[in-house]
């Protein structure tokens, strides 16, 4: 598998334990991938990804700017990290979005 600069593999075998239900009511692992796409118009798709709908559309636009990365964190960034980072439990899936 061919994988991103700076990227590595997700490993979802600590997920084997955790069952999902697909809406067919097929019971499976968290750890197995699945997904089911259903095309809406010409060029939009509605993705079930475990429970989860997302949207993809066709387009010619550029891609979006990478957000972050632009350098030290301000001392708003930081008040902001120590009032979230305690909430969040270890191990916890983090899902970052625009919209």
């Amino acid at each position: 598998m061919k994988w991103k600069k700076n990227m590595q593999p997700v490993d979802w075998s600590c997920m084997s334990d955790i069952l999902i239900e697909d809406e067919m009511g097929d019971i499976r692992p968290m750890s197995e991938p699945y997904f089911k796409a259903v095309p809406l118009a010409e060029g939009v798709w509605q993705v079930l990804s475990d429970g989860d709908y997302s949207y993809v559309v066709e387009g010619d636009d550029p891609p979006v700017a990478q957000l972050g990365a632009g350098g030290e964190p301000t001392d708003v960034d930081r008040a902001v990290a120590s009032l979230v980072v305690p909430e969040i439990p270890n191990g916890a899936c983090l899902q970052l979005g625009i919209g």
